[in-house]
């Protein structure tokens, strides 16, 4: 038990210095976390919290595509039952093909943030960037985090009535939505929305 009381260090409210070279000689350590954020790329991905939900999007995907596949496989040993067999067949297909996108959005979706301005990644070929300049107005909704059927976060674009990118609360934690509203704040604070 003495051993371990060599190694305690003692506990001071003594205010901790940023390291030599961190701050240049005319700057605050305000003004450097602007320009960290400012130079940074800040990426939310989806992935995290919606793993769930994509893996039951991928299970539903299996149980419509591969039936519909074998449908159309037998729609020539059914000669009586061809249109039927077809149609329920290619819409078995187009369902599962639905899923799938759910899951891939949720897997490989996120939002991006940075000096250009707001990409949101809907998946691995969708995805809206809107430029700062393009910006008209934005919202975080922090208490809609947890809630799936609510929009959490939503950006207009000048020339639009509606929103142009809406996350739906459940994609990222309300730790990150308070990071993205300190962000757009930093980024572009006369814009936000009440």
């Amino acid at each position: 038990m003495s051993e371990s009381m060599d190694f305690a260090v003692p506990l001071t409210r003594q205010s901790v210095s940023a390291p030599p070279g961190l701050l240049r000689s005319n700057e605050t350590r305000d003004e450097r976390l602007l320009a960290i954020a400012t130079e940074s790329t800040h990426r939310f991905q989806f992935a995290p919290l919606c793993w769930p939900a994509a893996v039951d999007s991928l299970v539903k995907f299996l149980m419509t595509f591969v039936p519909g596949v074998f449908l159309l496989t037998q729609v020539s040993a059914t000669p009586s039952l061809k249109v039927q067999i077809a149609v329920v067949g290619a819409l078995l297909i187009a369902g599962g093909m639905v899923f799938f996108a759910q899951s891939v959005h949720d897997l490989l979706g996120g939002l991006t943030i940075d000096a250009a301005g707001i990409t949101s990644r809907r998946g691995l070929l969708l995805s809206k960037t809107i430029s700062w300049s393009d910006l008209r107005c934005w919202n975080v909704n922090e208490s809609a985090a947890k809630t799936t059927d609510i929009p959490s976060i939503q950006f207009w674009t000048a020339d639009t009535k509606f929103p142009q990118v809406t996350i739906f609360g459940g994609c990222l934690t309300e730790k990150d939505h308070r990071l993205v509203r300190q962000l757009l704040q930093v980024f572009d604070p006369s814009k936000e929305t009440a």
